[in-house]
């Protein structure tokens, strides 16, 4: 037994492959039982237990960008007498685009976790004076920048600045063209976003997230 996939073309990952099956060193162990009931056909009770390895290696200019990786696990695949959610098909879709349902194969219970919100942006970088960019976070859709002026009472200041594309310089670009007062200094942050929600606007040197007190419209 062989599989092999590999994602080609993806703007995060340069290489992003899933291997698995004896043929490459990987054990699958299992077995299939067929019992044969009244009338001529079978019953079929089979596992077996997937070892897969997932390796990758981040694309140049990415988030991912010099980060690389193996990881190993495994997966059991399963029919017949595996639990109520195999035998008996479990429609568990709540019809919210922001949960990710599943059937719990030991309770035959649904089970509905939060649906993915976008990873933190990391990389701003200005690109003249008054223009700043940064990469496009997983998950996101659209992406919101903020601006603070350090030196003033408060650690945090931050508000919205930009809302999605709302100055329509680009979906990962802000301009601000607006000079601080003498002594002054403008710092900025930006957040990805989407349907089921927005990023933290990153950590402090503390460890601590960001405070966001005055999060951008939604949606912008």
């Amino acid at each position: 037994f062989r599989l092999q996939g590999e994602l080609f073309g993806d703007p995060d990952f340069d290489l992003l492959r899933i291997t698995a099956g004896t043929d490459f060193g990987l054990p699958s162990p299992g077995h299939t039982t067929l019992t044969q009931v009244p009338g001529g056909s079978f019953n079929v009770d089979s596992f077996f237990d997937i070892t897969y390895q997932i390796e990758f290696v981040g694309a140049p200019g990415s988030q991912l960008d010099g980060e690389s990786g193996t990881t190993t696990g495994t997966l059991r695949m399963q029919t017949g007498d595996g639990g109520p959610c195999t035998n008996t098909p479990v429609d568990c879709d709540d019809g919210d685009p922001c949960t990710l349902d599943s059937c719990d194969p030991e309770t035959g219970v649904c089970v509905h976790e939060p649906g993915p919100v976008p990873l933190p942006v990391v990389g701003l970088a200005f690109h003249t004076k008054a223009v700043f960019e940064w990469p496009a976070s997983l998950n996101a859709t659209h992406w919101n920048s903020y601006r603070g002026s350090l030196g003033a009472t408060q650690l945090y200041n931050h508000v919205c600045f930009e809302s999605g594309d709302a100055r329509g310089d680009g979906e990962t670009t802000s301009t601000d063209p607006s000079i601080p007062s003498s002594g002054g200094v403008f710092y900025y942050l930006t957040s990805g976003e989407n349907a089921c929600g927005e990023s933290d606007l990153g950590h402090a040197s503390s460890g601590a997230v960001r405070p966001n007190s005055s999060p951008c419209p939604t949606p912008p």
